[in-house]
């Protein structure tokens, strides 16, 4: 993100208006984008061994006000990712005043979901978010 806001002129891009999403650890990366724009440094090594380090891979460690806008849509059937993470996500960007949509596919498991609401809310958070100013 970084790099493609400092080369944004030269490839005539707006760099106010950038979208990051995926799904599984696609959408962890994107959450991360959204909540590490101020910080310089990440973490490498094995989660037990790492407690502290661990934090610093948690997008929830570095929610501010100036975070980006957010949709989060789970599954609360996910084996995977417990349903429960992206709540907590979400309080975390309510209680610092980001504007968060999260929708919850009722049955859905881990990412690729049949819900027609799902592809519907992503296009109405991007049309709002990245429309070009008037």
């Amino acid at each position: 993100m970084r790099w493609l806001r400092a080369h944004a002129a030269e490839y005539r891009l707006d760099p106010g208006r950038f979208a990051v999403g995926g799904t599984s650890a696609g959408g962890h990366l994107a959450a991360m984008v959204g909540t590490t724009g101020h910080v310089r440094e990440l973490v490498g090594g094995a989660i037990q061994e790492n407690p502290k380090k661990v934090a610093r891979a948690n997008p929830i460690t570095y929610v501010t006000a100036e975070a980006p806008p957010f949709l989060v849509v789970h599954g609360d059937r996910d084996p995977i990712v417990p349903h429960h993470q992206s709540e907590i996500l979400v309080d975390a960007l309510r209680e610092a005043g980001v504007p968060v949509i999260f929708y919850t596919v009722v049955g859905g498991g881990h990412g690729q979901f049949d819900d027609p609401k799902a592809p519907e809310l992503t296009k109405e958070f991007l049309a709002r978010h990245l429309r070009p100013p008037r």
